[in-house]
Parts: structure tokens; C-alpha cells; sequence
């Protein structure tokens, strides 16, 4: 054994490997641990454990079972190698070595297993790409797509610091950043920004003030992406690291491919902002054509249509809940003398203030006044019995008597004063709410012939 390592040195000695010996199949399972080569030369005859146990050994385990292996021998008997290469050797060299086949052999296990890892980072990291990617995707509200972004950058990736700059009018501004608590907005923007393509920025490449910085933050490297956006530049992926070169070529692709999967969710969220601001104005619109569709213009109380539409709702709502809804209908008395006497103008300031007064003599949420139409009014009690009627409709004389509207024409008063009709009924299938009204209409009718400036109650 002791020569077989004399003989491998000198073969090897002029090579541009890092070798490792081992003395005995103990202490290479201890060395192989400690140290993880990319190719072990194995003999398959050694005191205490032989070659065969110690590869079986090292296929046994996760962390070494995929390090290459060619046993050193000097027996050509089939059972050995065939053992051998069922546990997972790669190859054999035979006994006396040949320098030149060794070395071949080495060399063409090595590049098949660096092959083989570059293959399988790559694997992972598309596997890592295509989860960050279906991130950035999960999320249409641009704040929390860059917080998401920068997160699962840093920790699938394994990266130091990430941000996201948003540059407005060549200033720039942190939309977004994870990593560790650094004044990301003070190392970030000092450093030169490029907008048409990416690339690294190193303590060698750069200024000596960017050179300080870097020095200061303990960073080694940091890559910045350009993010583009109709129409033209929005910003920058920016990340930084305190690890040696670590931004190799397929890492680079990689960060290349997410920014622009960054791009297309970027558009797509503000897409989405749009819809949801143009879904908002149309909201407001329609809300603000509702309420025009049901408001009298003259006195921004309810008109007429919403009237009908309230009242059709309460009664169908107190039918099924049994209970009692009121409802007064209100004149102005002589209105025709007061708009011929003032003026219509004035006619019309005299109703604005009559139905103010009568929205604050209500004070439940669900009482209600409208215009009826001309001089007319209504108010609409749900849950009110006759009693709580004829309060209202009282509060409501007094409330108007203490305005003192002058009307010089009136055969009735100097002031102006009203007439009402009260009805109040338990809804009932026999009923319609339109029958409802005319009899409120009717009761009008009567306090009207009764002599105005008072109330009836409908029969």
C-alpha cells in the first residue's frame, strides 16, 4: 500500500489536481468527509477494510454517493469488479499503472462528473426560476408582487441583499427590498446606473467612492438588472453579495429570466390598477346617475320615482313582518296665489326651504321625504302606528308655522300653511301600496275641503 501511494504520487506530481492521501479505508471515509473530492482513486485491496466495503460505504450516504470512483487493482478476477462496479464504481486502472492511461481516465471522469453537477445546478436552479417566477406571478397588486420578488430571490437563491428601484424623473426611489437591515438607500444609488443592459459592479470596476461603500457593506459584487416598461425604462433589479464570485453565467441567465417574467407582471399589475381604477370611476358614476335618477333637482330631496320605488320596498317588507306603515301626504295651500303674488323664483325658494324643514322634523334612518310633485310632499314611516302619524304630521305644522313664509295672497293666513292626509295601515294582500297612496291622496283631499291649514286621517 505504502508503495501504491509512492507511485500515484510521482504520476500525479506535475498535475494540476489537489491531491489528498489516504493510508487506509478508515481514514479515507474520514478524509472523503471532511473534504468532498470530485474523484476518488480507490484500491481495491487495503488492510482492515478493504476498497470494496469502503465504496460501499461512501454510495451508502447522501453527501457522497455521487463522487466518481476508480478502483486500483491488481487482480483481473470478474467476481471483484463486477462487486466493485455494482456498488457504483465508475472505472478500474490495472496494476502496473501507465501514466498516460491514468491520467486519461482521471481526466475524462472528472469532466463527466463536473458535466454532471453543472447539469444538475442547472435543473435546480430552473426548478428555483420556475417557482420565483410562478411567485411574481401570484400576486396583480404591485407592492406586494415586489415584496414577493425580492423575498424569494434572497432566500431561493441564497443572495445577500435584493431591491427593486423605481426611477422617476432621474430620481430614484426603493419600491421594494429584503435582506438583511442595511440603509439599502444609501448604498444602492450612489452606484452608476445603466438603463439599457445589465451588469456587474465590483470594488476593481468601480470609482474610489463606490470602491469605499462597497468596502463598508462588506460587498463583494452587485448585479443590477434593467427593468423596462411602456414606454421606456422603469427601473432596476438590484442585488449585492458578500460572496466570492458568486454571480456565475447561468446565475445571470437565470436573474435575466426573472426580470423579465418581472416585466410582464409588472404590466400586468398595472393593467389590473387600471381596470380597477376605471371599474372605480364607473362605480362613482353610476352611483352618481343613481342619485341624480332619484332626486328631485329643485329641492335635493328624494323625488317621485324613488318615492314609489321605497315605498313598494316597505311594503312588501312590513307585509311580510306585519307591521304597521304610515304615510302623510302634504300640500301648500293657495301655492298657485303665493307663485303668482312672488314670483316663481321665490315659489321656488319657498319649497327648497319647506323640504328642509320636513327632513328635519324625521329623525329615524328609515323615515322618508320626497317631492310628489308641484307643491306636493310625502313622508314615509315605516314601523309607525296612526299615534306616531299624527305626531309627525304635527311637528311638521308647527315646524313650517315657524318659518313665517309671508303669503299675502292666502284667503286662509298671512303665512304660509299646509294641508295633510294621513294614512296608516298593516300591510296586507287586499292592499296594494298604489291603493296606499291614493288613499293618503284622498285624506289630502278632505283636509283640503275641511278648510286647509290642517290634517285628516284616511278612513
Amino acid at each position: 500500500m505504502p508503495n501504491n501511494l509512492k507511485v500515484l504520487r510521482g504520476l500525479l506530481k506535475n498535475s494540476n489536481y489537489q491531491l489528498i492521501f489516504a493510508s487506509s479505508g478508515r481514514q479515507c471515509l474520514d478524509l472523503v468527509q471532511k473534504n468532498r473530492p470530485d474523484l476518488i482513486l480507490l484500491d481495491l485491496m487495503m488492510p482492515e477494510m478493504d476498497g470494496i466495503e469502503v465504496c460501499r460505504r461512501l454510495k451508502e450516504s447522501p453527501l457522497t454517493a455521487e463522487i466518481p470512483i476508480i478502483f486500483l487493482t491488481a487482480s483481473n478476477e470478474p467476481a471483484n469488479l463486477i462487486e466493485a462496479f455494482d456498488l457504483g464504481a465508475v472505472d478500474y486502472v490495472t496494476k502496473p499503472f501507465r501514466t498516460s492511461e491514468l491520467r486519461a481516465r482521471i481526466e475524462t471522469h472528472l469532466k463527466l462528473f463536473h458535466l454532471q453537477q453543472k447539469t444538475q445546478q442547472k435543473a435546480e436552479q430552473e426548478k428555483i426560476v420556475r417557482h420565483i417566477v410562478e411567485a411574481i406571478h401570484s400576486s396583480l397588486d404591485i407592492e406586494q408582487l415586489f415584496i414577493r420578488t425580492v423575498s424569494e430571490i434572497r432566500v431561493f437563491l441564497e443572495l445577500d441583499r435584493v431591491a427593486i428601484y423605481h426611477y422617476t424623473n432621474s430620481q430614484a426611489y426603493e419600491v421594494a427590498a429584503a435582506g438583511e437591515d442595511a440603509p439599502l438607500a444609501a448604498v444602492f444609488p450612489l452606484l452608476p446606473i445603466e438603463e439599457s443592459r445589465s451588469f456587474l459592479v465590483r470594488p476593481d470596476s468601480t470609482d474610489s467612492e463606490n470602491t469605499t461603500l462597497l468596502d463598508h457593506w462588506q460587498i463583494h459584487q452587485e448585479f443590477r438588472l434593467p427593468l423596462f416598461d411602456t414606454p421606456g425604462f422603469y427601473g432596476s433589479l438590484i442585488i449585492t453579495t458578500r460572496q466570492p464570485d458568486p454571480f456565475t453565467l447561468d446565475l445571470q441567465a437565470a436573474l435575466a429570466d426573472i426580470a423579465s417574467q418581472l416585466e410582464v407582471a409588472i404590466a400586468q399589475a398595472k393593467v389590473v390598477d387600471q381596470l380597477q381604477s376605471t371599474n372605480q370611476k364607473l362605480e362613482q358614476l353610476t352611483e352618481q346617475l343613481e342619485q341624480l335618477a332619484n332626486r328631485d333637482g329643485l329641492t335635493q330631496i328624494a323625488n317621485r320615482r324613488h318615492l314609489e320605488k321605497r315605498l313598494a320596498y316597505e311594503w312588501r317588507r312590513l307585509l311580510r313582518e306585519q307591521r304597521p306603515l304610515s304615510l302623510i301626504m302634504i300640500d301648500i295651500d293657495y301655492f298657485k296665489l303665493y307663485n303668482d303674488t312672488y314670483g316663481h323664483l321665490q315659489g321656488d325658494e319657498g319649497l327648497k326651504a319647506i323640504a328642509a324643514t320636513l327632513s328635519q322634523v324625521i329623525k329615524r334612518p328609515a323615515d322618508f321625504v320626497a317631492r310628489y310633485g308641484g307643491e306636493e310632499f310625502t313622508i314615509v314611516l315605516p314601523n309607525t302606528d296612526t299615534n306616531g302619524a299624527l305626531v309627525i304630521a304635527q311637528q311638521v305644522q308647527a315646524a313650517v308655522a315657524q318659518l313665517a313664509i309671508p303669503h299675502a295672497a292666502s284667503p286662509l293666513s298671512d303665512r304660509v300653511t299646509l294641508s295633510q292626509g294621513i294614512i296608516s295601515r298593516i300591510p296586507s294582500f287586499d292592499l296594494s301600496w298604489q291603493q296606499f297612496l291614493d288613499l293618503a291622496d284622498r285624506a289630502l283631499y278632505d283636509a283640503k275641503m275641511a278648510g286647509r291649514n290642517t290634517y285628516q286621517i284616511a278612513a
